[in-house]
């Protein structure tokens, strides 16, 4: 009796997992390496090998599947996949410069809180540490996740649907079935280097600042809105009504403009347009060209 057909009738090929029957299945590729049997007629050695080489394919398919899950957390890990998250806020700031940036917040019973409607920014537990909440779809991450993301779109980025470490960052997803309803993010500045608090600062660098005329609806309803070049803007010469930070083809406003469009005019041609749907549903549109 040929070692194969042994190993037949030792049940493996009927789908039993005897550890006898595999040992015995490992002596005879031994024995066949070393020519010491033969094949049975009714089972090819090729047969054999066929099968194994289906069975290394599949093993081989599910562990880069799995690898490239992760890795593609990985990588957008490398690149930072939570900031500069979208609406210019730094988890390295403190509270002062976050009241610069988006103005006032709204009351809260909890002194080192910051709430700001669709975020909240807590600075609780010293300088070093800083806690962020997003409650609205508008602020996302810089991977583009945010609320009204998906399980599936969050395991892609941090490899885990509710929860990753990520250098100083500790985020955590909370979710309303398969949709994100809230993030929040720990951040450690001692686990990054410590880096101390980046204060922020006007881009200037595109020459943003200056002075602008309403040429839509009319010169007379919009007025004249100055950008000066330490970050604050006035408006119709009233003196100082907020400030301003220019970047990504936009143009963010905390003060008197904060509720057009979200206090976000985009730059198109030189010009500053504030576009914005009411909760009427009718359209309110602004245009600033700048002055010579």
């Amino acid at each position: 009796m040929s070692c194969l057909w042994q190993f037949k009738k030792d049940g493996f090929f009927r789908g039993r997992r005897q550890v006898g029957a595999i040992r015995r299945y490992r002596e005879m590729l031994i024995q066949v390496s070393k020519g010491s049997c033969y094949t049975h007629p009714n089972i090819s050695l090729s047969e054999i090998t066929m099968k194994k080489l289906i069975h290394f394919i599949r093993l081989l398919f599910c562990i880069l599947v799995l690898m490239g899950s992760g890795l593609m957390g990985f990588a957008y890990a490398e690149g930072n996949a939570v900031e500069p998250i979208s609406n210019g806020l730094s988890l390295r700031w403190g509270n002062n410069e976050v009241r610069q940036e988006f103005g006032e917040p709204q009351a809260s019973s909890i002194s080192c809180e910051m709430n700001y409607g669709a975020f909240k920014f807590e600075k609780c537990y010293g300088p070093s540490s800083s806690r962020l909440y997003i409650y609205g779809p508008d602020v996302k991450l810089s991977s583009g996740i945010g609320v009204g993301s998906s399980k599936a779109e969050v395991a892609s980025v941090f490899g885990n649907s509710y929860g990753s470490k990520l250098g100083p960052y500790a985020l955590d997803f909370k979710y309303s079935g398969d949709r994100v309803s809230r993030i929040s993010i720990d951040y450690d500045a001692r686990a990054d280097g410590g880096q101390t608090p980046i204060t922020p600062q006007p881009s200037n660098s595109s020459g943003i600042a200056g002075m602008y005329w309403c040429i839509a609806p009319t010169f007379s309803v919009g007025g004249t809105l100055n950008l000066l070049p330490n970050g604050t803007y006035e408006m119709n010469g009233a003196g100082v009504a907020g400030r301003y930070k220019a970047g990504r083809g936009q143009v963010r406003f905390n003060g008197a403009l904060k509720d057009w469009n979200k206090g976000v005019a985009r730059i198109e041609d030189g010009n500053l347009i504030f576009e914005w749907k009411n909760s009427d549903g009718s359209m309110q549109y602004f245009a600033y060209r700048k002055g010579s």
